[in-house]
């Protein structure tokens, strides 16, 4: 079958790392005017290539937010910058899975989306959950978010099989359906990633706003994964590895220098 579209991840991630680029230079005070305004118009162009690309100015919005706590001493405009930023990430999230019909994904148990249409793939029973007899749906005219909580207020045990479900084939990067020595090659290739990662959020040697910028980028991803869908081919993770590579890297060599 030829390829008859380009999928979006591949320039969200060249995105992702020219922005970090801007980014980087903007913290230790080395771009000039001009490299500024490239730098904010490549970073809104990020933001807007995918609908995750909200977690990049989450990530942007927590760390502004960290830095301004520590540094301004006027708590009442603190809390003031940190309340507008939330209710802006809330806003755009709402509007995010509003163009996903998450309820429907819901209803019918799917842990990849659409495997429901091909029942006779290996191992489907893996990929659906089974739901409650009497499952109580909320009202369509409710706000999306808002419809999502309702769902998980009702159905609270099902819905969490549903997201750790989803948590793992998003992190691990398997799939019943691939071959044995694919997912081998996933799991001996992330488990280091994942391992050096987790070092370098512990190490105290690394900014605390990058691990706090990290962390919030992947937390965004993952979430919007879980309450949403997984995808058959695993590229909704390719996104994280940059910053997952980041962290890990600077793991490694700081392991290598002995510190």
């Amino acid at each position: 079958m030829f390829n008859s579209y380009i999928l979006c991840e591949s320039i969200f991630i060249s995105l992702t790392c020219i922005s970090l680029y801007f980014l980087t230079r903007l913290y230790k005070r080395k771009i000039s005017f001009l490299e500024k305004i490239l730098g904010i118009l490549i970073l809104g162009l990020t933001i807007f290539t995918k609908p995750t690309g909200i977690a990049l100015l989450g990530a942007l919005v927590f760390s502004l937010s960290y830095f301004g706590f520590k540094n301004h001493s006027n708590t009442k405009l603190k809390w003031l910058f940190g309340f507008i930023g939330l209710i802006l990430i809330l806003a755009l999230a709402n509007q995010m899975v509003s163009t996903f019909g998450f309820i429907e994904n819901y209803k019918i148990g799917e842990l990849i989306y659409g495997v429901t249409q091909y029942s006779n793939i290996p191992y489907y029973d893996l990929l659906i959950i089974d739901r409650p007899e009497n499952m109580i749906l909320p009202n369509n005219d409710q706000l999306p978010l808002v419809q999502m909580l309702c769902f998980i207020y009702h159905q609270p045990v099902y819905w969490l099989k549903l997201f750790f479900g989803k948590l793992f084939l998003f992190f691990g990067h398997v799939r019943p359906f691939w071959s044995f020595w694919h997912n081998m090659f996933s799991i001996l290739f992330l488990v280091p990633i994942y391992v050096y990662f987790i070092r370098g959020i512990f190490n105290s040697n690394h900014s605390k706003g990058l691990k706090i910028s990290a962390l919030i980028y992947i937390v965004f991803h993952a979430l919007s994964v879980c309450m949403m869908s997984v995808d058959w081919d695993g590229r909704f993770l390719l996104p994280v590895l940059p910053i997952l590579f980041i962290l890990s890297s600077r793991s490694v060599l700081s392991s290598k220098d002995g510190k």
